[in-house]
């Protein structure tokens, strides 16, 4: 009702001014009114910075992206991203920056290359009403399409979920992210089959995604090098009908393997293990990775989840930070964090970093706008050092590689996720 009160009163000074006499005004110059907008003037660490400064202008907001998909199969993960990034806003705009409130804007990325580009662009778009730097994306397909875009543009980004690890090798400043990267998954995966489970004969199955390929690779890789056999490796396509997958199952059956890892998406891996049930291997060990949605993996595949395990991260260990989200989380959703995506707490981490970089550099300018340097921000994030976050202990590297706390490996026990002790683990 304030903001109602002070736009009335507003419109009504300015009908005022309006209709005052036009003869005693001709021939005078208009005074400047507390109306009137100060010239801009840009601090002179904009000059300096190699990319320029973003300007917020005085009364607007500093936009926090965020880039997933919020439609489809994966939608959770893109929900994770925003309701994460939402509580860290909340958190953030309880100490303005300067008067300055943060806000984000939320892009559907689809999950696919194609979506990521165009989201991407939407986003840079919006760096002239604020936009400074993006949480995301969540795919490893996506993630490639869109960092080109970002970098033009000067946009830090800072991923939750994506796991390729080429994405941190093509020599961007702006990608960055919080999760390990499938070198570590794939090589924890092929050393617990090996030397825990003792599996010496594996079949892998995999997807036609960026992410899905690169793991099945560096698992095969490490099998091998520890003294397994990989008897097939098989490209299953998404969103292929059952008889599809029973067909697929038959030919791995053919090869006798005593596992099968499918680093694939909850829909896909899913399938598969619904198929298995059908067949003479049903018993066999099955492993997936951190593209599947436990819970909703849980509720598709009832009973037959039963035994399967999966690399990826369980639920952080108790810290303040940790304590700090969880709590604020459940007051504002209702549910305990984790439920509709475990990549919640990496989101959050992910929004706190970014948030800290734009404190760290924004400069409020003489005419009363807040200005971010963007290279500043930039090598903020990437020089990001001792962040203890809710999903742990986080420092980046000169590629943006910022995960120090490595994957887990759980295995699904009476419909919950277990973590399994790693400690007789060989490096």
């Amino acid at each position: 009702m304030l903001r109602k009160n002070i736009a009335f009163l507003l419109v009504g000074t300015l009908i005022l001014i309006g209709c005052g006499d036009k003869d005693n005004n001709e021939g005078k110059k208009s005074a400047p009114t507390a109306t009137t907008p100060r010239e801009i003037s840009q601090p002179e660490a904009c000059t300096q910075d190699a990319l320029g400064c973003t300007m917020i202008v005085a009364g607007n907001t500093i936009k926090i992206g965020t880039a997933a998909p919020l439609t489809g199969d994966s939608a959770s993960i893109g929900i994770a991203f925003s309701q994460a990034t939402q509580v860290a806003i909340a958190i953030a705009n309880e100490n303005s920056l300067n008067g300055f409130l943060f806000a984000q804007i939320d892009e559907n990325d689809q999950g696919t290359p194609e979506g990521g580009a165009e989201a991407a662009t939407r986003l840079v778009t919006a760096q002239s009403d604020g936009l400074v730097a993006v949480v995301g994306h969540a795919f490893s397909g996506a993630s490639r399409a869109a960092t080109p875009i970002y970098e033009a543009a000067g946009i830090p980004m800072m991923s939750p979920t994506a796991t390729n690890p080429n994405l941190t090798q093509t020599g961007s400043k702006v990608f960055n992210r919080v999760i390990f990267n499938d070198n570590a998954q794939g090589v924890l995966m092929a050393k617990y089959l090996f030397q825990i489970l003792n599996i010496r004969k594996l079949a892998i199955l995999h997807d036609d995604s960026i992410y899905s390929t690169q793991l099945a690779e560096v698992t095969r890789d490490e099998f091998e090098s520890s003294g397994g056999e990989v008897v097939i490796v098989l490209e299953v396509p998404d969103g292929a009908d059952p008889e599809t997958y029973a067909n697929a199952l038959i030919e791995v059956e053919a090869t006798q393997p005593e596992a099968i890892f499918f680093p694939g998406y909850t829909p896909e891996v899913a399938a598969v293990v619904n198929s298995l049930q059908d067949s003479t291997m049903q018993d066999i060990v099955f492993a997936g990775s951190d593209g599947v949605n436990p819970q909703t993996f849980i509720e598709l595949t009832g009973n037959g989840s039963e035994g399967i395990y999966l690399s990826g991260e369980s639920e952080p260990p108790e810290s303040d930070q940790k304590t700090l989200f969880d709590t604020s989380y459940k007051e504002t959703f209702g549910v305990e964090p984790g439920i509709v995506s475990r990549s919640v707490w990496d989101a959050f981490d992910a929004a706190n970093i970014l948030i800290q970089a734009v404190r760290k550099v924004a400069i409020l300018g003489s005419d009363g706008n807040l200005y971010i340097p963007r290279q500043a921000l930039v090598d903020t994030v990437r020089g990001t050092t001792d962040y203890v976050g809710a999903s742990g202990q986080i420092a980046c590297d000169e590629t943006g590689e910022c995960n120090m706390s490595g994957p887990d490996i759980m295995v699904i026990q009476n419909g919950e996720l277990v973590p399994v002790p790693l400690a007789s683990l060989k490096q």
